[in-house]
């Protein structure tokens, strides 16, 4: 995965989708062979490495939203930053979590119950708790499964911006055929292994007239 790049995981359930997105997130250390990520070479790290490595370089955006309903939409973008080891005090930790809900289109909304948003509302907030501490690769795991067409798009959208703006490299594992096709790359898996993997071209401008 190289800066800004985006790549489609794709195949049938039970394919390990999900399980790579775990490996490459330092989440699953239980596997075969060489996993590097930023630098770090996963099987000979620890578990404070990784958790560090986790907490300042990856953000994660679940199909489940994973948000913690017992607090505010402000909070629960606040958690990542909680965690660091020079976590910042209060009031920079409200400036920047309200700075990310700004960008996903939640202004205003800090002070809010999750419970209380629509299903694309709080897979937005699970985004702005993905990138609140600017990392340098987003994984996303079916981010669009729950939602209505326009919802996704619209998810989709945040993610293009992200690592364009962001220089963060962006895996989405996906049923989603037409957001696959809109990666810069799509990797298959069958049975837990990678079967193919494509480069996709982008569609061509017609010439102006």
């Amino acid at each position: 995965l190289l800066p800004r790049q985006m790549v489609a995981l794709v195949g049938p359930s039970g394919c390990g989708k999900t399980t790579l997105l775990s490996i490459v997130g330092a989440l699953d250390t239980e596997f075969e062979g060489r996993a590097q990520l930023l630098g770090h070479d996963l099987a000979t790290m620890s578990d404070d490495e990784r958790s560090r490595l986790r907490a300042m370089r990856i953000g994660f955006v679940f199909q489940s939203f994973c948000l913690l309903d017992h607090l505010t939409v402000q909070q629960n973008v606040e958690v990542p930053l909680w965690l660091r080891d020079d976590a910042p005090d209060a009031a920079a930790s409200a400036k920047r979590a309200s700075e990310v809900l700004e960008r996903v289109g939640l202004a205003g909304r800090e002070g809010e119950s999750v419970m209380q948003l629509s299903g694309g509302e709080r897979q937005r907030v699970a985004v702005a708790r993905a990138i609140v501490n600017r990392p340098k690769l987003l994984l996303a795991d079916e981010p669009t499964g729950n939602l209505d067409g326009a919802t996704g798009e619209k998810i989709f959208e945040l993610f293009d911006s992200i690592r364009t703006d962001d220089d963060c490299a962006v895996l989405i594992a996906t049923h989603d055929a037409a957001l696959a096709q809109r990666a810069d790359r799509i990797v298959t898996l069958e049975d837990g292994r990678i079967v193919d993997t494509v480069d996709v071209v982008p569609p061509r401008r017609s010439a102006a007239p």
